[in-house]
């Protein structure tokens, strides 16, 4: 079993009376927990899962040391992590001061190795539930409940690929379901979720 994609139609420009084109894009499978890449990793390499659970809590530590004092930090085989800034918006360079930047959020590049693996194992089934066509409201829907039915969230990024549409309709149906008292929202900026209520 691989993974499924389908394709979605990006919407028109703005001016433009041409229909948008389509893309492909993954369908997300679910979500892998910390937990259980550690379990099949320890089964792999012959290490218990504790060992390789603590081993991944120091490497976090030891990059989130590094990024905060400003260092680009190259994980061979996964990628380059570095950090982003934000700060408010000035005409004049010199009325920003240091209280005005702040940390924006982490970046990964990821490496040749970790690409080359996925192009190798990767194989890709179009979704045959659905044939390029839009999805109603309540298709839309029933695909977020059977979703959840086995995982414990979604994001908005994973509604996109489920439901098969756009940004502001994600959110738009994230919000009327929210309304409708059978999903919560958690979290905060990039970081939100969406769970059963």
């Amino acid at each position: 079993m691989g993974a499924t994609y389908d394709l979605f139609k990006n919407p028109p420009r703005p001016g433009s009376e041409e229909s948008g084109k389509y893309h492909a894009r993954i369908i997300p499978s679910g979500t892998r927990k910390s937990k259980e890449i550690m379990e099949e990793a320890a089964e792999r390499c012959g290490l218990a899962p504790g060992v390789l659970s603590g081993a991944l809590d120091e490497i976090t530590r030891v990059l989130a040391f590094y990024l905060s004092y400003g260092y680009v930090v190259e994980l061979e085989g996964i990628g380059t992590f570095s950090v982003s800034l934000k700060c408010r918006p000035v005409d004049d360079g010199e009325r920003i001061h240091a209280q005005s930047v702040h940390f924006d959020d982490v970046h990964l590049r990821t490496d040749k190795v970790l690409k080359s693996r996925i192009r190798r194992q990767i194989q890709l089934a179009r979704n045959p539930g659905k044939q390029g066509v839009q999805l109603t409201a309540a298709q839309r829907e029933q695909r977020l409940r059977e979703y959840l039915t086995t995982n414990r969230f979604v994001s908005r990024r994973q509604y996109m690929a489920l439901a098969a549409c756009t940004r502001g309709q994600a959110l738009d149906d994230l919000n009327r379901y929210r309304e409708a008292g059978w999903l919560v929202r958690e979290g905060c900026g990039s970081n939100i979720l969406y769970f059963p209520a």
